[in-house]
Formats: C-alpha cells, sequence, structure tokens
C-alpha cells in the first residue's frame, strides 16, 4: 500500500465520521463546547507490518510483502482545549498517552527445541488537532489529524531443550494520524466519544548490510477507542418526546475500513508445533443495510438489522529474482450480516448501543508463479460471531449518521491436512465503518 492510498483511507474515514451534510435544524447550542477538557477511555486495534526485501547478490531479489498481522487492547488518557466557532463549529487540540497491548507474536517448538518472537507496539504519545460540526448543540461531528511517536518493543527466546536464551530490543517510531469520531454530551459536565485513528508510520530498516541485505517495515496502526471526558461548560439535554423517532424501518448506505488478521497453527503432533498471530491485511468497504428498531420506554432502544458490504481487504505477497516471480492475494471480497443491537439514549437525538450477530464472510486467493506460467485461484468461505459498538446521531426528523466499530472473529479453518500434518487458520477482522441512513 503506498503513501497516497494511505492518506486517501484516512481523509475518507475521517471526513465520512465527521460529514455535516445532511445536517438540518441546528438550533443555538445549550452547551459551552468553548473551554478544557481531560478524558480517559479503552479501545482495541491491529497492526500491519508490510516488509520489504532487497537482496543485491544472486541477480537480485526483491520482495513485498503487505503484512503481519496483531491485534490487541489499549488504554488512553488525554487532555486539550476546543473553541467555538460561531454557533455550529468548533477546532481544537490534544496531547495524549496510550498505553498498549497490540502485538505480533509468533511461538513453535520442534521436538525438544522451542522459539518464541514477540513484537508489541507498547505505548504512544499523540498531538492531535480536530475540526468539525455541532449537531443541536449537544453532539459533535469532527476530523481529525496530527502526529503519533510510537515505542515498540520485542522480545524472542531459543531454547535447545535446556535453559532458554532471551534477546529484547527496542525502537521508535513517527507516524501521520488521521481520523475522525462523534462526541456527545451524556451528563454534566461529561461528554462520551467514539474515535476511529488510523496512524501510518514511516518506514524502519529492522535489518541491513550495506550494498547487499535491506529489510524495511512500516506498520499501519487501526484502533476504535471509546473516551468519557469531564468538560466544565456542559449541559445534559431533557427528554422531550421526540425520541418516538427510534421507532420503526431504517436503510442505510455507508462505507468503511478493515484490517484482517489471520492467524495460523500448524502441528505434526507430538513432534512438531507452531503458530503465527498473524498475516494482515487491509482495505476498503462499502456497504448498504436494513433494519427495524423500537423505543422501550424513555430511553432504551432494541433492533434487528442485516447488512451486506463488498470489500477490498486484501492480503498480498510478491517477489522477483532472475529466476522468476511470484505473486499471491488472499482477498476478503464480500459479507453478509444478521446483528442485534440494544442501546441507550443519552438524549433524544444520541443513541449508544452494543451489536451482536453472525458475519458469513466470502475470500479468493490468487497465485501466480512466473515464468512456468502456472496462475491459480479458489475460493471459501466461513462465518463466526460479530461483536462491537457505536453511536447514531439523529440529524433530522428522516435521517440519521452513525459511527461503528466492530470485530468479527470467523471459525476455524483446515487449510492442509495430511497425515499428521495439520495446517489451520482462524480469521479475525476489524472494521469501522460510517453509515448515513433514512427512517420510515
Amino acid at each position: 500500500m503506498n503513501m497516497a492510498r494511505r492518506l486517501a483511507t484516512a481523509l475518507l474515514l475521517g471526513s465520512a465520521l465527521a460529514s455535516p451534510a445532511i445536517a438540518a435544524d441546528i438550533q443555538q447550542p445549550i452547551s459551552s463546547w468553548t473551554g478544557w477538557h481531560a478524558g480517559a477511555g479503552v479501545g482495541y486495534g491491529m497492526v500491519n507490518h508490510e516488509i520489504d526485501l532487497d537482496v543485491n547478490a544472486l541477480g537480485g531479489i526483491n520482495a513485498e510483502f503487505s503484512g503481519i498481522g496483531g491485534e490487541g487492547g489499549l488504554a488512553t488518557i488525554e487532555a486539550g482545549y476546543d473553541h467555538e466557532v460561531g454557533s455550529n463549529y468548533l477546532i481544537g487540540a490534544q496531547v495524549d498517552y496510550t498505553y498498549s497491548g497490540i502485538s505480533t507474536d509468533i511461538s513453535g517448538f520442534v521436538g525438544p527445541a522451542s522459539a518464541s518472537y514477540q513484537l508489541e507496539a507498547s505505548n504512544s504519545i499523540s498531538a492531535i488537532v480536530r475540526g468539525g460540526r455541532l449537531v443541536n448543540g449537544h453532539t459533535l461531528l469532527y476530523s481529525l489529524a496530527g502526529w503519533t511517536h510510537t515505542w515498540w518493543n520485542a522480545d524472542a527466546s531459543l531454547s535447545l531443550g535446556g535453559p532458554p536464551l532471551g534477546l529484547s530490543y527496542d525502537y521508535e517510531t513517527n507516524g501521520l494520524t488521521l481520523g475522525g469520531g462523534i462526541e456527545s454530551v451524556v451528563g454534566n459536565n461529561t461528554t462520551l466519544k467514539l474515535e476511529y485513528r488510523y496512524t501510518m508510520n514511516e518506514p524502519e530498516t529492522i535489518f541491513a548490510i550495506p550494498g547487499l541485505v535491506d529489510l524495511e517495515e512500516n506498520a499501519n496502526v487501526h484502533t476504535m477507542r471509546a473516551v468519557l471526558s469531564y468538560r466544565p461548560g456542559m449541559v445534559a439535554k431533557e427528554m422531550d418526546g421526540s425520541e418516538e423517532r427510534w421507532s420503526g424501518l431504517r436503510a442505510g448506505l455507508g462505507g468503511g475500513y478493515s484490517m484482517v488478521n489471520h492467524v495460523l497453527e500448524a502441528s505434526a503432533a507430538p513432534v512438531i508445533g507452531a503458530e503465527l498471530s498473524g498475516i494482515g491485511g487491509e482495505g476498503f468497504f462499502g456497504t448498504v443495510e436494513v433494519g427495524y428498531d423500537m423505543l422501550l420506554g424513555e430511553r432504551f432502544v432494541a433492533g434487528l438489522q442485516a447488512d451486506y458490504s463488498m470489500s477490498t481487504a486484501s492480503t498480498d505477497l510478491s517477489g522477483a529474482a532472475v529466476i522468476g516471480s511470484l505473486s499471491y492475494e488472499l482477498e476478503a471480497t464480500h459479507n453478509a450480516s444478521i446483528l442485534a443491537r440494544a442501546g441507550y439514549l443519552s438524549s433524544p437525538d444520541v443513541l449508544w448501543y452494543g451489536i451482536a450477530g453472525y458475519t458469513h464472510t466470502w475470500f479468493n486467493g490468487e497465485l501466480g508463479v512466473q515464468p512456468i506460467g502456472f496462475n491459480a485461484s479458489y475460493d471459501f468461505d466461513e462465518g463466526g460471531l460479530t461483536v462491537g459498538a457505536g453511536v447514531e446521531v439523529m440529524l433530522n426528523d428522516s435521517w440519521s449518521w452513525k459511527s461503528e466499530y466492530r470485530y468479527t472473529s470467523l471459525d476455524d479453518v483446515n487449510i492442509v491436512s495430511f497425515g499428521p500434518f495439520s495446517l489451520d487458520t482462524a480469521t479475525n477482522i476489524q472494521q469501522v465503518r460510517s453509515v448515513l441512513t433514512y427512517r420510515f
């Protein structure tokens, strides 16, 4: 993935999450968004390490791998200052610190010998600017941009049957962060936000022999976080009867970005075993959905929905040498989901909700080997559990906008089974999506 594509990725999602195109009937805000704020939150993310290998010996070898994946949770604290511009717009800046468990893990054994390796994005700091539009004074739809500095920690160990030998090292990266989110008043002096970030780290040389070998990687980090903030001057909005709009049929159109992590496990029991936490990939998707919601009491909403998505999320491998070339692509081409959701209205216009259900995903693989002219393709599909959370904002009586995070854990698939040898994969997909919805 080149820099232009990564920039387009995050700009598209950031602007989508903050799109004010349908917002109408903007009222004078009753809360003051100008001032300082401080917050804490949690989230989840995936990393995709893109690998580029150049070898000048043996006639020249070049290989690119889109990447080595990993995932994990995070916790964050932040502080910042915002300023209202007119009655409907806001600009601001913030700094934050994030502690992360996002890691790539490799382990294996052959007889009495064993080895393991872990590369973790242990913590990071970010300086962020953001701008957005206020909806009814209580909710902010915004885009963000900034800089992130990340500390990485690697640990490796090797045992030949005796005491393990250990090696650890650290390095740091800088990268551009883009994204967007929705923040809304949930109580006096309190706001809650759901925010997406995509960080494109600068390339890092991890091994080099000058004039002979150069191994370079760059890590793209994709996170979703929920942050509860203290903001003096905020006034909660009372229920006024307009929450009845949440009951009824709805249909939506949207899109987003996803990361795919294929966790591999190989074994030839009881002699050999290995696990890789995964093979990564990423890409855009577009989606359509239809659903029905029902207001329960004054503040609770429950509903069902079905959706279908077309995706470009793929893992890519290519290599070339004097003897020929090889290419491989595994793409999650499309998926369908059936989901239930339940949520709480923090105001008549804003629904915070959780989702759970089933997703079925179709994959396509393409392999090419030259100069022998070998080309092959295959398809497979698998289903699994999807869970997630989101926030949806009423823009007027007919239209709403939502930002949603999903994590899908697909069933295990056996790729190879030959005698005692077995190779299995379990695929996890993380998505962030924005959907514009019409309510009938």
